[in-house]
C-alpha cells in the first residue's frame, strides 16, 4: 500500500510556495478590509449605487474580485497548478477567465440596478 506524501511536501516547490504565499497574503488583505469598514466600500451595491465613478467602480471591483478569486479559487487548484508545465501562464489564463466572469456579472448586476430590477425586500 502506498500513501501519499504529506501536503507539507509540495511546497519544495518553488510553485507551490509561491502559490500559497499568494493565497495567504489575499486572506490577509480581506481580513484587514473587513476589520478596517474597506470591505464593505467594495461591495457591488457600493459601488454601482453609491454615486463612484464608473471607471473607479470598475477598477475596485476588480481589484477586490482578484483578491477574492486569489483567496478561494487559487487553492483549489493548487495541483493543476503544479502539474502544468506552464504555471505562469495557466495562472494568468485562471484568473483572466475569472476576471472575465466577475466582470460580466458585475455588468449585469449593474443593469439590474440600473434597470429598476431590484426588488428591495428588507421592509
Amino acid at each position: 500500500m502506498t500513501t501519499a506524501p504529506p501536503v507539507i511536501s509540495g511546497l519544495r516547490s518553488p510553485v507551490q510556495a509561491v502559490l500559497w504565499l499568494v493565497v495567504v497574503l489575499a486572506w490577509v488583505l480581506i481580513v484587514l478590509a473587513d476589520a478596517t469598514g474597506f470591505g464593505g466600500a467594495l461591495h457591488h451595491h457600493a459601488l454601482i449605487e453609491g454615486g463612484v465613478a464608473l471607471p473607479t467602480a470598475v477598477a475596485l471591483f476588480s481589484a477586490g474580485w482578484v483578491v477574492m478569486v486569489a483567496a478561494m479559487m487559487l487553492p483549489a487548484s493548487s495541483v493543476a497548478i503544479q502539474r502544468h508545465n506552464g504555471p505562469t501562464q495557466f495562472v494568468a489564463g485562471y484568473m483572466g477567465t475569472w476576471i472575465a466572469f466577475g466582470l460580466a456579472c458585475f455588468a449585469g448586476d449593474a443593469l439590474v440596478h440600473r434597470e429598476g430590477l431590484l426588488v428591495d425586500r428588507r421592509d
